[in-house]
């Protein structure tokens, strides 16, 4: 029997409390269903980009469902006049710094990715159409680390 982690009982807590099934999100993330209960067993750890699309669906924050940190449910609508979220936008930052850290060999703790990715929308944010290069992770993986 697998060793439960914090974050698969997180992931497993957020699921149910929202109402939704595991098959649902093993459709939504486009994996199968074993892959999604492994995932709640503590067996295997979500990528970085189905733990967003997770706490997405299920209404938490990503730092909670990674740390288990701070309050789980989003109060704040995800759009707003002052504040919105383009998730496309959080995706291609997470590919880049995932692809980042596979390429020169690099390990990051999630709850550090996840910090990692939140500065980095943020700033990619801060510009229209500013492109995510290879400099701009680099410069951050460094300060993270």
């Amino acid at each position: 029997m697998a060793n439960k982690s914090g974050l698969s009982i997180r992931i497993k807590m957020a699921i149910v409390d929202a109402g939704i099934t595991q098959k649902y999100i093993a459709k939504l993330l486009d994996v199968a269903e074993t892959t999604v209960s492994a995932y709640t067993k503590g067996v295997s750890e979500p990528p970085t980009k189905n733990l967003a699309a997770i706490a997405k669906e299920c209404g938490v924050t990503l730092d909670w469902l990674i740390t288990g940190k701070e309050d789980a449910t989003i109060t704040t609508p995800v759009s707003t006049n002052q504040y919105s979220v383009d998730i496309e936008r959080i995706e291609e930052v997470i590919e880049a710094v995932m692809e980042h850290l596979q390429n020169n060999d690099l390990t990051m703790p999630p709850a550090k990715i996840a910090e990692l990715v939140t500065v980095l929308y943020e700033e990619i944010s801060e510009t229209e159409n500013k492109q995510i290069n290879n400099g701009t992770v680099t410069r951050m993986i460094k300060l993270a680390s």
